[in-house]
């Protein structure tokens, strides 16, 4: 499988932002569960509850939602 440099560094943020616990943190200062992001991104909340304790690392299409919705949530916090 071949990606993108930039579909690359996507992944590589994202898994940086779950394993340090940012991710839950974006989610969580946007008032959102694990079930809306779930419902927004097109998983499962055991996906998302995965994701964010460590025991799954977020990969393929999902992930780059996942990513998106993210720095959308963070980006509409900096504007507040």
């Amino acid at each position: 499988m071949s990606i993108s440099a930039d579909v690359a560094v996507t992944l590589a943020r994202l898994r940086a932002d779950v394993a340090s616990g940012r991710a839950r943190e974006i989610r969580e200062l946007a008032r959102l569960s694990q079930a809306e992001v779930a419902a927004a991104i097109g998983v499962s909340q055991p996906t998302v509850a995965g994701w964010e304790a460590g025991r799954r690392r977020p990969h393929g299409e999902p992930a780059a939602r996942y990513a998106d919705l993210l720095a959308r949530l963070e980006q509409a916090d900096e504007e507040e």
